[in-house]
């Protein structure tokens, strides 16, 4: 039995894949003819148009507007009986002493909920008014 290279063996078995997929030439002598293109009734082989602008909103958001609290300014509210006093500082927030940067951080901490918005459940969000 004659042994082969692994480069060898996997040659001839690419080699036979590509016998087994591809179509036998014609008895002519002539190429095989390629399926026609398809066309759908909106004409998609059109060349696409570039994607219009957004348009402009305005700078409130449909839920409302957020007001930020200022350096020095604190935030308090009472949460299942607690109070939650909260301190704005440079660089985020102080509560309990610990140093925070988000108010949602703060939140969850008091609650215990994993997805929780800071910024609501200390009452900063200003509601839209319904037109």
């Amino acid at each position: 039995m004659k042994k082969t290279s692994t480069n060898q063996a996997l040659a001839d078995a690419a080699a036979g894949f590509i016998a087994a997929n591809t179509k036998a030439p014609r008895a002519d002598g002539k190429p095989h003819k390629k399926a026609p293109v398809k066309k759908s009734k909106r004409g998609a082989t059109k060349k696409a148009k570039a994607a219009k602008a957004a348009p402009k909103r305005a700078a409130k958001s449909v839920a409302g507007t957020l007001r930020l609290p200022k350096v020095g300014e604190k935030l308090a509210r009472t949460y299942k009986g607690r109070e939650i006093v909260v301190e704005v500082t440079e660089d985020g927030f102080k509560f309990e002493g610990k140093a925070y940067t988000s108010l949602t951080a703060i939140a969850k901490a008091v609650t215990g909920y994993a997805a929780i918005s800071g910024p609501n459940f200390f009452g900063l969000w200003k509601r839209a008014e319904v037109k």
